[in-house]
């Protein structure tokens, strides 16, 4: 249900399901949940499954009391969970740390698995109603990752360069939520081969860390605009 702030009718609300073709070119979707402290939201995510044509993972994510210490010292957040911002209380750090790792390991089985295109949603992502046709054009344009959210309703200016059918050049300054974006095989390896070798750390949370990585690796990233998801926990979509 929604409790605060009211989507905009051309987005599929809860309990509607989003229709999910089969699209050419996307060879999985990842849906990230966690069981134990949302089960609606992965009741709900099991109907996206039956719903769906095109491949669906439900990935369980870990609950923070189920963190393990060489968990901890992967996700590494001492420095703060984004620039000039301090440490956050401990159950935030916690949350921070597993859903980070929690992307790292679905990352891994995309590599394992020799995906070359996939998709991955966090549990809260609402997408648009017209999600899966727009999808499907925005990934004809050869980029390695592509943020889909405008989360806190984050839009990227008219001043950036265009460079596909809704797609424009990220902004090198900001990092962009992870919630729902699409990465290709170069992106997925290259992420999973700087982060294998032992002693390597995750220092930010998935987010910022995929904006340092994708500049430091050269990664060619697009934000999708207008935006085609959003990230309802934070819009008031509470189940």
């Amino acid at each position: 249900m929604v409790t605060q702030l009211q989507f905009p009718q051309d987005f599929v609300l809860p309990p509607e399901l989003p229709q999910i073709p089969k699209i050419d070119g996307l060879d999985h979707i990842y849906i990230l949940t966690i069981r134990s402290k949302y089960p609606a939201r992965y009741d709900y995510a099991q109907k996206w499954v039956q719903n769906s044509e095109q491949p669906i993972t439900i990935w369980e994510g870990t609950p923070i009391n189920q963190l393990t210490e060489a968990d901890r010292k992967f996700v590494d957040l001492s420095r703060g969970t984004r620039d000039k911002v301090g440490i956050p209380d401990a159950n935030e750090l916690k949350r921070f740390q597993a859903v980070s790792k929690d992307h790292y390991n679905i990352w891994k089985q995309c590599k394992e698995r020799g995906y070359k295109r996939v998709l991955i949603l966090e549990d809260d992502a609402v997408l648009a109603r017209d999600f899966a046709c727009r999808l499907k054009e925005l990934i004809k344009t050869d980029v390695d990752l592509i943020f889909l959210s405008d989360a806190l309703d984050w839009h990227i200016g008219p001043h950036r360069p265009f460079i596909g059918p809704g797609l424009f050049l990220a902004e090198e300054c900001k990092s962009r939520c992870a919630d729902s974006y699409v990465m290709n095989k170069y992106a997925i390896e290259t992420l999973v081969e700087h982060l294998e070798p032992f002693g390597s750390k995750m220092f930010w949370p998935v987010d910022h860390f995929l904006h340092r990585a994708a500049m430091y690796y050269n990664f060619y990233v697009a934000w999708a605009e207008p935006t085609i998801s959003s990230q309802g926990s934070m819009k008031g979509v509470i189940f």
